[in-house]
């Protein structure tokens, strides 16, 4: 049996156990402050958290029949939905060996019985704050300050949940690898106050090309960009990446030291489609080759393959060797 309590609160808490008054003696404690919903059992709160938006706080019996609270944390922990909602245990046994047990299976803190209303609401928020401020550190090691862009290390933490839904779905991903043309020549000349300003403008006119809300724009390094077009093939991935060409020119930014006059990109495009199988690494590489194409071929243009008679032996980037995790 479970009961959700449907007043709008900021914060929801999750109770698994087993004793009823005790339940709703906890329920009675939180109720005014946070959402409280509640499941009789390990196997219950195992299937909530993968049916139900993630709680901020799982409050655990460690004693109930069936699957006890040390054993419910480790199935918890073990999946990605609610690996990282903190875990407070109510135990009344002071026993140092059960403490260790909460520990190893990950528990974030623990609350004795009988439970103290007071004590208890600060131990929740004290781990909501907790989660709070390891969340808005992922964030900033996630994004690009300059161009507040995602930036590889999103890449490294997102590419591999991303690719494993494309091969569930047997959808298509398309790569675009971007470059600035010229901009040694552009920070050379006009500083680098400037060629910041320019990549902060590149990433708004790339950013403001997509629009579904799968497709990602990232700040692959320097003035390299990466854009992920997932369950798009190469034809229409060839549309959005002259768009784009287009976008950053259409900025008039000046640039004397370029053919063009105006800061422009050129962009590499590779895909999935037609392929036996979906290789990330291998897409990137290939879409770092196509940009090395649209380099030789004047810059401020789009490329999806090698030239037949490139006089130059291509060196992949050395960001392409990035370990994608």
């Amino acid at each position: 049996m479970m009961l959700d309590r449907t007043k709008a609160k900021k914060y929801s808490v999750l109770i698994v156990e087993d004793d009823a008054l005790a339940r709703a003696t906890v329920i009675g404690m939180l109720c005014k402050e946070f959402n409280c919903s509640y499941v009789d059992d390990g196997f219950e709160a195992v299937r909530y958290c993968q049916r139900h938006e993630s709680p901020d706080v799982i409050l655990m019996d460690y004693h109930m029949p069936e699957v006890n609270g040390v054993d419910t944390c480790i199935k918890l922990q073990a999946c990605s939905r609610s690996k990282d909602i903190p875990i407070i245990f109510f135990t009344g046994n002071d026993d140092g060996d059960v403490q260790k047990q909460c520990w190893g299976a990950g528990a974030a803190d623990f609350v004795s019985k009988p439970v103290k209303a007071d004590v208890l609401k600060m131990r929740i928020m004290r781990q909501i704050e907790v989660k709070a401020k390891e969340r808005h550190l992922v964030s900033l090691a996630c994004k690009d300050q300059l161009t507040a862009l995602p930036n590889r290390q999103f890449l490294k933490q997102n590419a591999p949940r991303l690719i494993k839904q494309l091969v569930r779905e047997k959808a298509d991903l398309s790569v675009l690898m971007v470059d600035v043309d010229n901009f040694k020549k552009f920070n050379d000349n006009y500083g680098h106050l400037e060629g910041d300003k320019v990549l902060k403008a590149v990433a708004r006119a790339l950013s403001e090309s997509v629009s579904r809300p799968l497709d990602c724009v990232m700040r692959f390094g320097g003035e390299e960009f990466m854009v992920l077009l997932p369950k798009t093939g190469l034809d229409h991935a060839k549309r959005i990446a002259r768009i784009m060409t287009r976008a950053v020119e259409a900025l008039m930014i000046d640039h004397s030291f370029s053919d063009h006059g105006v800061v422009t990109v050129s962009i590499g495009v590779s895909s999935s489609e037609h392929e036996n199988s979906l290789k990330f690494v291998e897409l990137v590489k290939k879409a770092d080759k196509a940009l090395y194409t649209a380099k030789a071929e004047g810059k401020n243009t789009v490329s999806c393959g090698m030239r037949k008679r490139a006089t130059t032996q291509h060196q992949a980037s050395p960001l392409v060797a990035y370990s994608f995790g």
